[in-house]
């Protein structure tokens, strides 16, 4: 079923990408199918437990700790290709916030730099060079541009505070994800020993 469900994209219509909101989905109902079958092998699994003991009744224990073992995996790989996509949206994220704060940077540097222009500018000069209407002006400029440059410098926190946050929740997923590697590590081998013992006991039942 899990295969199946694995390789629906590839009948997908000609020339279709998938979006991120459907691959999500169709990862979720495939994450949903393998954890039904492990529940079915773990069903299984302690049904033979507690049968009574003999050599097909350990292989058949091993078997279903094989098969949860490996449907596990498959679990986890999902589970992995999901983290991914988060990362990836989260740094797309990042970047946008990031973009946002260089513009509002330049525009801040710019509100900085018309405020010392005015304050740079006396009222003796002004009224020296006939320009009193000019200075009346500036006046309401500059009151428009402290409003501005306090209402920037609010936003520069926010979009700070934003990245930060960001880059702390995808630190996170790469933390997860880096565990689920550790526990596929773990769980491979878990199998390869698995696979040793079955062996082990089919080559004393043959014997």
């Amino acid at each position: 079923i899990v295969g199946v469900l694995a390789n629906l994209g590839a009948f997908a219509p000609f020339g279709y990408a998938e979006t991120l909101q459907e691959r999500r989905a169709r990862l979720e109902q495939e994450l949903a199918v393998i954890e039904q079958d492990i529940a079915q092998k773990r069903g299984i699994l302690s049904e033979k437990q507690r049968e009574r003991t003999s050599l097909e009744r350990d292989v058949a224990i091993l078997d279903s700790q094989i098969g949860v073992a490996q449907q596990q995996i498959k679990y986890r790989d999902i589970a992995i290709s999901k983290l991914r996509d988060d990362i990836g949206e989260k740094k797309t994220a990042i970047g946008e916030v990031d973009q946002k704060v260089f513009r509002s940077e330049q525009s801040l540097g710019q509100l900085i730099r018309r405020t010392r222009e005015i304050d740079d500018t006396s009222l003796i000069e002004l009224v020296l060079s006939g320009s009193v209407t000019d200075f009346f002006e500036d006046v309401d400029a500059f009151e428009v541009i402290a409003r501005e440059l306090d209402r920037s410098f609010d936003e520069m926190a926010l979009l700070r505070a934003d990245v930060s946050a960001r880059k702390a929740a995808l630190e996170g997923k790469q933390g997860e994800e880096e565990e689920l590697r550790s526990l596929q590590v773990l769980e491979k081998q878990a199998i390869e020993k698995k696979e040793k013992e079955k062996k082990g006991i089919l080559t004393v039942t043959k014997g």
